[in-house]
């Protein structure tokens, strides 16, 4: 019962997800302004804002590149936090076995320092994916206002 508690709490602060209350109506009138990027923080009406809820801004969009870029991030975000989560179960595991002896408690320990260590990485390169499709959500919003149809993504021409 102590285990499943302890897996209960670590698994609710793992998931933790920003969730945007978007209300999707046609007669809904939306104002596409640029988004600004101060460090990794990001503005989008003289508002910070999470990268979550600017989702919907981007599939108003459609464009291929911004929804690579988009899936990407999420992607990488669930790997994290697969890796983060599976190796506390499994470090729960080795550590609820009954013999606990120095070596068990160093091949947890190495378990959860190496999740960390692989998890930085794959947070950086979400942050250059959000980065990227911020990015192309302004470029797309800048030839939008000038009148000029969208450039195609694919390398045809």
């Amino acid at each position: 019962m102590r285990t499943f508690l302890v897996l209960a709490f670590l698994s609710s602060v793992c998931f933790q997800v920003s969730r945007a209350q978007i209300i999707q109506n046609d007669s809904l009138k939306i104002r596409l302004s640029p988004i600004f990027i101060q460090g990794n923080r990001f503005y989008h009406n003289q508002q910070r804002i999470s990268f979550d809820a600017l989702t919907y801004l981007f599939s108003i969009m459609n464009d291929d590149e911004l929804n690579k870029a988009v899936k990407s991030v999420y992607t990488l975000r669930n790997i994290r936090n697969f890796l983060r989560f599976g190796s506390l179960v499994y470090s729960i595991i080795i550590l609820n076995s009954s013999n606990l002896t120095y070596v068990i408690i160093n091949r947890a320990t190495y378990i959860l320092l190496g999740a960390a260590l692989l998890s930085y990485p794959l947070a950086l390169m979400e942050v250059s994916y959000q980065k990227k499709a911020i990015r192309r959500y302004n470029e797309l919003l800048l030839k939008l206002r000038e009148g000029a149809p969208p450039m195609p993504t694919d390398n045809s021409w």
